[in-house]
């Protein structure tokens, strides 16, 4: 139909329409514009200030990784410092500005750009995660100790004197050559069952003093 025919309505609807998509990918940040980039060429320098602005920052961090990896490399620093060195910039550097690295096991990384106030929620949200993972481990391992000790205490005590307390000897009045009770405090003959009951409290306690006398010799 020739460019004088061109229906510059539906030109501008078009036009509108693309530059509303590149704005929900974040390839724009205007929100009146036509098209994308355009701040980049205002005539006023406001787009160049404010790719200055957002590039700046991550700039500087490169730079300044780029001045320490060329210290290193020419003091002969170690492979180790040079991965703390990535590390840092990877978890803390980067991160403060919105970029995301992501290592995968391929060695290779994922990068994102996100809210850089989110990144920070994440982390917090993490470490939070991380924090209550190492005090629940450190609960169970004091609680385990403390069973271990009191299995110890208890077994301080050798078998063949826990029938012979106090307590005991108003409840027994013989024992066998292994300190078992064989009769009760009015001498009669105890039980096939009882007898059988203490001889198994009595193997018991003979386990815990033998930690007992093993953790001594720890």
């Amino acid at each position: 139909r020739g460019r004088d025919n061109i229906d510059l309505q539906i030109v501008q609807t078009v036009v509108e329409y693309v530059s509303r998509i590149m704005r929900v990918f974040g390839m724009s940040n205007e929100s009146s514009a036509l098209g994308w980039g355009s701040s980049a060429a205002s005539s006023d320098g406001q787009g160049v200030a404010d790719r200055e602005s957002i590039l700046l920052p991550v700039a500087r961090v490169l730079s300044d990784f780029r001045d320490v990896v060329r210290e290193l490399a020419l003091s002969g620093g170690d492979k180790q410092a040079l991965l703390k060195l990535c590390d840092k910039i990877r978890d803390s550097d980067l991160p403060e500005l919105g970029v995301i690295i992501d290592d995968h096991g391929d060695g290779r990384a994922l990068v994102k750009i996100a809210d850089p106030e989110e990144i920070q929620r994440d982390r917090e949200r993490q470490e939070a995660e991380i924090a209550q993972r190492l005090l629940t481990k450190q609960l169970q391992a004091q609680k385990a100790e403390e069973k271990r000790q009191g299995r110890l205490a208890k077994g301080k005590q050798s078998p063949e004197e826990m029938f012979r307390t106090p307590e005991m000897l108003e409840l027994y009045s013989a024992w066998d050559e292994h300190g078992i009770p064989t009769k009760d405090k009015a001498g009669e003959e105890l039980t096939k069952n009882k007898v059988k009951k203490l001889a198994k409290e009595y193997d018991a306690q003979k386990k815990l003093h033998e930690k007992y006398l093993e953790s001594l010799n720890a």
